[in-house]
């Protein structure tokens, strides 16, 4: 592994820490491929939180949609 991405790995996981656990958990299940009212029955919640979560999960990584 290069210093470049070990920076990049770094800088990844420093984002990844400010996560809730609820945003990692919604993120989680969309990245394994669960629509957001999939993820909502799952956890007993409604789709548009599990929307918020994820929208709020994308920001602080710098991701402009849930395909990154």
């Amino acid at each position: 592994m290069t210093r470049a991405d070990l920076t990049r790995r770094d800088e990844l996981a420093a984002k990844v820490d400010r996560l809730s656990p609820r945003e990692r958990e919604c993120l989680l299940w969309s990245a394994l491929g669960m629509r957001s009212k999939e993820i909502a029955e799952s956890l007993k919640i409604a789709p548009d939180t599990v929307n918020e979560y994820i929208g709020s999960a994308l920001t602080k990584l710098d991701a402009g949609s849930r395909a990154q």
